[in-house]
């Protein structure tokens, strides 16, 4: 069941893939709505597929990668099941399964001393720089060349706990 719910996901985000790297992807996100309710306070809830006359996504070819595609959805199956949002990678902007460099935030977020503003800043400022040092080393490539993703998994992880 989970398997199909991520991969409807990722399709969906895989068919809304921008190349326009002026479109970045946020450093951080607000919560989920209804995640005020902490993973484990409350007892999971399997669906009820009962009255399904035919479950979605029951025989092997709804969810068949199109041919040229392979790459993308490699890519969004390692942001949705690899990366929390703690981290994310900067990758080209034109080929996602180029990857040039993974970012890790854990050090911003774990320091209480910052306010949610600033941690967010400075997370910006990281990608920023790493995106120039990436520039340095390769000189054909621009800085519109770069993307950033920031990872999806815990909160995939939170949104399927809350759906019940």
């Amino acid at each position: 069941m989970y398997k199909k719910i991520f991969f409807k996901i990722l399709l969906v985000s895989m068919f809304s893939l921008t190349t326009n790297a002026k479109d970045e992807t946020p450093v951080a996100h607000d919560p989920i709505v209804g995640s005020g309710v902490a993973i484990g306070t409350r007892e999971w809830r399997s669906p009820n597929y009962n009255y399904a006359v035919k479950p979605m996504g029951y025989d092997e070819e709804s969810f068949k990668v199109p041919k040229g595609f392979e790459s993308r959805v490699e890519f969004w199956k390692k942001i949705y099941t690899k990366y929390t949002t703690n981290e994310g990678v900067i990758h080209d902007a034109e080929d996602v399964g180029v990857i040039y460099k993974e970012v890790d935030f854990t050090d911003i977020i774990n320091d209480s001393q910052l306010s949610r503003r600033r941690k967010a800043k400075l997370k910006q400022k990281r990608v920023d720089n790493y995106k120039k040092e990436i520039i340095a080393k390769n000189n054909k490539l621009k800085m519109s060349d770069l993307r950033f993703q920031l990872g999806q998994k815990d909160r995939i992880q939170e949104a399927i706990y809350l759906s019940g």
